[in-house]
């Protein structure tokens, strides 16, 4: 179902210089949320290219490997597998202009619509004056439509805009009140802003992209931190500062399509907010870091406002 992350693990042997490579597959429907890596098994001889989706939308894809060598264009083999994801209907989450300054938690691809008022016989329209587009997008076109308001027993108009969450992730959105051919200050405004919160998760993985990033995490899940070092022996990542969390294993090597990282496994041992840093350089610790990495990492004891789809309680904020 939507929200739900899956992981798919074909046999490999990077070293002979062949890997599995995703040929195909339908972004609206799963994303990939790492990137490829190579596991080898202690206890086992061989290994496993390992790829982790998440399924955002509704729908039936077909993702499509493929197995060869990075320098041959034509692959030696190729494998896929069809998934079918159930539509679920779930209300959308409606904001109205009283809605002004509040802020509202929805799930991945929840459906939302912004419906703004004005005068019927007014010349004056809203338009969108900034939005995350990266964290929302529009579905549809907005429509206008025409309704009466109890409050005044008369006719208004609703313009109504259409939006659902793509990635997770918080974004503000702000509306104008204006004249559409003139270039003049809006006569007034709305903004409202809505997270896009990600399932309660039993860990997160981090990875070099997330550097500097604020994280939230429960006080029961840990964190993987997969971070790429070179082919230096003599250099690698080391944990500069760990407060409020104890290394559950690590550090130890991985290695896909000749790209070596260093992973950390770390669980908080309380609440609060803290800094947790890395330095890549030379094994001596007195040595000088030539690279950082941090993390800030707000830990919460109850994940109670990461929202599913389909949650009720949507409005977690008011003016």
């Amino acid at each position: 179902q939507i929200s739900e992350d899956f992981t798919v693990m074909l046999p490999s042997s990077p070293g002979a210089g062949y890997s599995w490579k995703i040929s195909s597959f339908d972004e609206d429907i799963v994303r990939l949320i790492s990137d490829p890596f190579y596991e080898e098994p202690i206890e086992q001889g061989n290994g496993y290219d390992v790829f982790s989706f998440r399924v955002v939308g509704s729908g039936s894809t077909l993702i499509t490997f493929s197995f060869g060598s990075i320098w041959d264009e034509t692959p030696m083999r190729t494998c896929s597998m069809s998934l079918d994801v159930e539509e679920y209907f779930v209300e959308p989450l409606t904001i109205t202009t009283p809605d002004s300054g509040k802020t509202f938690i929805v799930g991945l691809n929840e459906p939302i619509e912004v419906v703004l008022e004005s005068p019927v016989d007014s010349d004056l329209k809203w338009r969108i004056a900034s939005t995350n587009p990266g964290i929302l997008r529009q579905p549809e076109e907005s429509e206008t439509r025409v309704s009466e308001n109890p409050l005044y027993a008369a006719k208004v108009i609703e313009q109504v805009y259409y939006f659902e969450g793509m990635n997770y992730g918080t974004a503000s959105v702000r509306f104008d009140y204006g004249s559409s051919w003139e270039d003049l200050p809006p006569e007034r405004t709305f903004e409202a802003t809505i997270v896009v919160a990600e399932p309660v998760r039993e860990c997160i993985i981090i990875q070099d992209s997330d550097n500097g990033r604020t994280i939230e995490i429960g006080i029961q899940q840990s964190v993987f931190i997969k971070l790429k070092k070179s082919s230096d022996e003599n250099s690698d990542w080391q944990i500069s500062s760990c407060p409020g969390f104890e290394v559950i294993s690590g550090p130890y090597a991985e290695e896909y399509m000749d790209v070596r990282y260093t992973i950390f496994h770390l669980k908080p041992t309380g609440p609060g907010e803290v800094l947790i840093e890395f330095a890549y350089g030379g094994k001596n610790p007195e040595a000088s870091s030539a690279e950082t990495f941090t993390i800030r990492a707000q830990i919460a004891e109850k994940t109670e406002h990461l929202l599913k789809p389909g949650d009720e309680d949507h409005d977690v904020g008011s003016n």
